[in-house]
């Protein structure tokens, strides 16, 4: 049996030693992880409420506590914000409803988007090592699904927290 700096040696003149310095600390999570650019989608889909939740789903599977308060953060900060935030976009002077909507649904992506950028590293690692991730096409057409039929109540609940 080789020692661990014997394997480390042949490691590093190994073609993929570029790819696995940007994974110093991979782990393998006991299921399939949700793709982190799907964050992006889940949150023009259903809101940064719901891209939060895939997130926490991706952090506990991976064991990462920092991940999952910063998806904890997201989810429910953005869910409590929400008709603030609405109600502060029609007082700046935009009375138009699906306008609010579209600056809202933009906020959420980018939120999706940010979730997605601190998540990329960790789970390049989970994919290093053989890792299975599910497919992004399933994610979105379900996402798709859920809202075309999701009464439109639950809907706004998801996306906000509501008097």
């Amino acid at each position: 049996m080789r020692s661990v700096s014997a394997s480390l040696h042949v490691a590093e003149n190994a073609p993929y030693e570029a790819r696995l310095v940007r994974v110093p600390d991979g782990r393998r999570a006991p299921l399939a992880l949700l793709d982190p650019v799907f964050l992006g989608y889940a949150g023009l889909i259903l809101g940064a409420p719901f891209a939060g939740l895939c997130a926490l789903y991706n952090a506990v599977l991976l064991r990462r506590l920092s991940l999952a308060v910063e998806a904890i953060a997201v989810g429910l900060g953005s869910w409590l914000l929400f008709w603030p935030v609405a109600n502060w976009i029609y007082d700046l002077g935009l009375d138009n409803v699906r306008l609010i909507r579209l600056v809202l649904k933009a906020i959420a992506v980018g939120l999706g988007a940010l979730l997605a950028s601190r998540q990329w590293p960790h789970v390049r690692g989970h994919r290093v090592l053989d890792g299975q991730i599910v497919p992004l096409l399933w994610c979105v057409v379900i996402g798709f699904a859920l809202v075309m039929w999701m009464p439109a109540g639950l809907a706004l609940r998801l996306l906000g927290w509501v008097r």
